[in-house]
């Protein structure tokens, strides 16, 4: 997904690579990863890496708008939300935030389009959703597990364990995780030096 991502944001073959291996890193050796998928968290890990394709997807589309790239945003989305509640707080500022910085050259169709991927994804949950809803006050207390503060990304640049609770009894290892979001830092920053539409 992450290597799938890198290819439709058009990074080229080696950024591509880099990315891929950073990711593989990050799955093997980036303790929250771990924790998320040895606790039983399963679609949640899928879901948070899943979203990076949803956008990506997403903005491919909104830069090409053909209706190959609508029905793959459309799968994707709808597949990532039944994959896991959260990936709607996870993918809904990037997909908000690409819509709007496109929504003047988008047209009739292409804010008709825009907003079918989000109605069809909305059906394809409607038959858990209705449900979870009618009975929210069974899910809030299912939220505590994996909460974290920003004094979390201290302790855990820091690699020291605040509450096992909330983050598992090993010391979180977080070089990779550290050295991925320095290198993102660093390429955010030169696209925005370029003026790349990808920033």
């Amino acid at each position: 997904s992450i290597w799938g991502a890198a290819r439709l944001f058009r990074l080229g073959v080696r950024a591509e690579t880099i990315a891929m291996g950073f990711g593989i890193l990050l799955w093997h050796f980036d303790y929250s990863a771990r924790f998320v998928w040895t606790v039983g968290m399963i679609s949640f890990a899928t879901a948070s890496h899943l979203a990076v394709l949803t956008v990506a997807l997403f903005y491919r589309f909104l830069n090409q708008r053909s209706w190959t790239m609508w029905f793959a945003v459309s799968v994707a989305l709808a597949l990532n939300l039944l994959t896991h509640v959260w990936a709607f707080g996870i993918l809904v500022l990037p997909l908000t935030g690409l819509y709007i910085k496109h929504r003047k050259e988008l047209g009739r169709l292409g804010h008709i389009q825009v907003w079918s991927i989000a109605l069809l994804a909305l059906a394809a949950n409607l038959y858990w959703l209705l449900p979870a809803l009618r009975h929210i006050d069974y899910l809030v207390t299912s939220g505590i597990v994996g909460q974290a503060t920003p004094l979390y990304v201290l302790s855990d640049w820091l690699e020291i364990l605040i509450n096992p609770f909330n983050t598992g009894f090993a010391v979180p290892h977080t070089f990779f995780r550290f050295l991925a979001v320095f290198c993102v830092v660093i390429l955010l920053w030169r696209w925005r030096k370029e003026n790349d539409e990808r920033f």
